[in-house]
């Protein structure tokens, strides 16, 4: 046999002996125990040492090999993540030496394991760990303004504009990533707010420029994305209902009340909340409002797990409010009078929650939604009831079941 086939027969099968060797059950299983002895050195000098060694090889692990494996296990991935979790949240200085890696070299695995991963199970650990790595460093530091937190979430804003757009079917856990980001406390959305996350989130929600003047053609201009894509985007719309939802709305109230807030809102109270932003006056009390409206009225239809805070943050708007509450009961009798009657039930608890804010306004939204109006040629709710009892059922009973749990 020819020298060079020998030494090339022999090249492969060292490597199928060492891939064999690394991708193995009894592989993992020895490195997960070799990741989390020192966890159980409390008493030990070097015990913080130990614990950074501890998280640098679960990371080298988990990014380079086990994310690689195609027959990786959802349980594994998890156990994985809850590892390094417990050895951040009791140590300070292995959350910082994490939180460093991820801002400087771990930028790098942002983009493939959060945006590009066709496995939702990598994306969804990935962005897992990001999250209770941010948030047991602020836990640990008390300030989420440090250089390296700051260039981690400044990466994923800038994301937003360059990648998301590219890989919108597996966005979903992208736009999780700075929910959570933002829901860790009212420092944290003037954060977001400054590095300009409100703005780039209208923009690649609608395709429309907030801080330009918006002018009619914009306003109707055809859909950015489709009706599959934007199943992805319930946690988009929660986080731009939560951004909204810590600003201050009392400077413009139409009626003067003693309560700031409705009654029944509890993210926020009244002590925590900042001063509303120009990007944001300038979405819900502009021209771009009724296009905000409909999207987020639109997504309500298809969405469960945000829909409360969606629900929230409308109420919390139309509260004493004239313009905004015209829009937004506008839009939705638009809508419960045109979609899809299998479409009703989420637009129902909308239309119950708006009608139940006790407030200066809550004759004339009674009004509205019960009689309709012919300017627009949107029917009531009775008279939907009227029309469509014998053609469409569905249609007429919910709008029965919204009047008599408003009432």
């Amino acid at each position: 046999m020819p020298a060079p086939i020998e030494r090339s027969i022999r090249e492969d099968n060292l490597r199928f002996m060492q891939n064999r060797d690394v991708f193995s059950e009894d592989y993992y299983k020895f490195m997960y125990e070799l990741t989390t002895a020192n966890t159980y050195k409390h008493r030990s000098s070097d015990y913080k040492e130990l614990c950074r060694e501890s998280v640098n090889l679960a990371i080298q692990f988990l990014f380079n090999t086990y994310f690689h494996v195609r027959r990786r296990q959802r349980c594994v991935m998890a156990d994985w993540v809850d590892a390094i979790e417990a050895v951040i949240t009791v140590c300070p200085t292995a959350s910082e030496w994490l939180v460093n890696y991820l801002s400087s070299d771990g930028l790098r695995y942002l983009k493939p394991y959060l945006l590009e991963s066709s496995s939702r199970d990598v994306r969804q650990n990935f962005s897992q760990l990001l999250e209770k790595t941010l948030s047991s460093h602020i836990k640990h530091s008390g300030s989420s303004e440090i250089n390296a937190v700051n260039g981690i979430v400044t990466h994923l804003v800038e994301m937003l504009v360059r990648d998301v757009p590219d890989n919108v079917k597996f966005s979903s856990q992208y736009f999780w990533s700075l929910l959570m980001f933002a829901q860790m406390g009212p420092p944290q959305c003037k954060q977001l707010f400054k590095l300009g996350t409100f703005e780039a989130c209208f923009q690649f929600l609608t395709g429309v420029p907030l801080l330009e003047a918006a002018e009619e053609g914009d306003k109707n201009k055809q859909k950015q994305w489709t009706a599959s894509q934007t199943r992805e985007f319930g946690d988009l719309h929660a986080l731009l209902a939560y951004l909204i939802l810590s600003c201050d709305t009392k400077p413009f109230m139409s009626h003067n009340t003693v309560d700031e807030r409705v009654p029944s809102t509890s993210t926020f109270p009244s002590t925590d909340l900042e001063k509303m932003p120009t990007q944001v006056s300038t979405l819900l009390y502009g021209p771009l409002a009724s296009l905000y409206i409909s999207e987020t009225i639109s997504a309500c239809r298809e969405m469960n797990s945000s829909l409360s805070l969606i629900i929230e943050m409308l109420a919390q708007v139309s509260f004493c409010c004239k313009s905004f509450s015209i829009l937004v009961l506008e839009e939705l009798m638009k809508q419960y009078n045109s979609v899809s009657s299998s479409e009703l039930k989420n637009l129902s608890t909308l239309l119950v929650e708006l009608l139940c804010i006790s407030d200066p306004l809550q004759n004339d939204r009674l009004k509205f939604v019960i009689e309709g109006t012919k300017d627009l040629g949107v029917d009531g709710l009775l008279d939907l009831v009227q029309n469509n009892q014998n053609s469409d059922s569905c249609r007429a009973y919910q709008a029965v079941k919204c009047l008599v749990t408003a009432s």
